[in-house]
């Protein structure tokens, strides 16, 4: 039925903003203890080695937390709001991709400047999607 009315009006099925804000919490909480244990693993890093696989193990967690977010389908109606965070989360990822070649060049002076930018993004992040309802990724 839904093609046949598909071709005089747009026919689907959008998800609610509760629906969604539901799923994202779910990844949110399924994410949060691996974060938990990158943020440990990063603050005993000893190292500069053990900076950068730190960071490159927090990135590909946040890679992939991104990719699964992007995947979801977003309530039309706050498709820019969301995008807006979803940004901030990519930001965060190329901060950490930046974050890894300072740790890799030894930059002291970088990895310090880039983490506090990290942590300004992940604190918008986190302002955001609280502001929206998501208090899972809301830490």
């Amino acid at each position: 039925m839904c093609l046949l009315v598909a071709l005089f009006w747009s026919c689907t099925d959008q998800v609610s903003k509760e629906d969604y804000i539901s799923e994202v919490n779910q990844l949110c909480d399924e994410t949060q203890e691996e974060l938990d244990a990158y943020g440990e693993r990063l603050r005993n890093a000893a190292s500069v080695d053990e900076v950068q696989a730190a960071v490159m193990h927090g990135r590909t967690i946040f890679e992939r937390f991104h990719g699964e977010l992007e995947e979801l389908q977003k309530p039309e109606e706050d498709r820019r709001t969301l995008d807006g965070w979803l940004a901030e989360i990519e930001r965060v990822v190329e901060l950490m991709r930046r974050l890894e070649e300072a740790a890799e060049a030894g930059d002291v002076g970088s990895i310090e400047e880039v983490t506090r930018e990290a942590e300004s993004a992940q604190t918008e992040g986190d302002r955001l999607a609280k502001d929206y309802g998501i208090e899972g990724c809301a830490r």
